[in-house]
């Protein structure tokens, strides 16, 4: 599934962090948000 973020709420937007748990990689965003990716997303398509 592919899930669309509306633009005025990523402008402005900075990560912080990025970690990886698991199958996962977690983007620490601010304004206390995360941006959470599944691993086999990116081997799939």
């Amino acid at each position: 599934p592919c899930l669309e973020i509306p633009v005025h709420e990523i402008v402005g937007t900075t990560i912080e962090k990025i970690e990886r748990q698991g199958k996962y990689i977690v983007f620490r965003l601010s304004g206390g948000r995360s941006l959470i990716v599944h691993l086999l997303a990116f081997f799939t398509r």
